[in-house]
């Protein structure tokens, strides 16, 4: 089992990505509350440790995507 240290806010963004459950989760500006949202995401337990770098790549990638679909 995973521990998360979030603060308020990222609890509050957690929950707001997460929603009524019945969408896939919305992506977040948070690398934290993106690993938090794919651990409850994959309850299977194969989430890999956290790694930054990536969840700020797949952050700068979205925010890219974004821009260019309008």
């Amino acid at each position: 089992m995973e521990i998360h240290s979030l603060t308020t806010e990222q609890l509050r963004k957690l929950v707001n990505a997460i929603g009524n459950g019945s969408n896939w989760p919305e992506h977040t500006d948070d690398p934290r509350v993106n690993y938090a949202v794919d651990c409850i995401v994959q309850d299977d337990g194969d989430v890999p440790p956290y790694d930054e770098r990536l969840y700020v790549e797949e952050i700068e990638a979205f925010k890219t995507l974004e821009a260019k679909t309008g």
